[in-house]
């Protein structure tokens, strides 16, 4: 296992066990339920269209982008998608405020925070990506 493969995933882990502290301190028990449905519609949402519809879009790119791109600018360029699409959930959550399992997140706040964190994945993959220069004695 590489150094940052374990840095990533030890970020995921302290990530996902962060968003399970706010799941359960914030949120009283009756929207548990809620919240679950929600999960389990979104996944099988995922796999039946979303998922198909990414691997149709990502072969049609990698035809065409791969010789070209970088594994940073692959990381850049679907993050920043990805960082869109939620802050966009985000704002029309708070505009609505119809839904109560939705916690009460500043969009600003939630979209720096999305791009500090891209941002330090893309260096890590430039830096580690980086041509490398052999020290030969002399």
């Amino acid at each position: 296992m590489t150094a940052s493969r374990f840095v990533l995933g030890a970020v995921g882990v302290v990530a996902g066990l962060f968003g399970l502290y706010a799941l359960v301190s914030r949120l009283p028990v009756a929207q548990f339920w809620p919240i679950l449905r929600w999960g389990v519609l979104g996944i099988v949402l995922h796999d039946a269209l979303l998922a198909p519809l990414e691997v149709l879009l990502g072969w049609l790119l990698v035809r065409r982008l791969a010789a070209r791109s970088s594994a940073a600018g692959w990381a850049g360029r679907f993050g920043l998608v990805c960082l869109l699409l939620v802050t966009a959930v985000i704002v029309g959550a708070r505009v609505q405020r119809q839904n109560p399992t939705v916690l009460a997140v500043s969009p600003l706040v939630a979209l720096a925070v999305g791009l500090a964190a891209l941002g330090l994945v893309v260096v890590a993959l430039l830096v580690r990506d980086r041509p490398r220069r052999d020290h030969q004695p002399v």
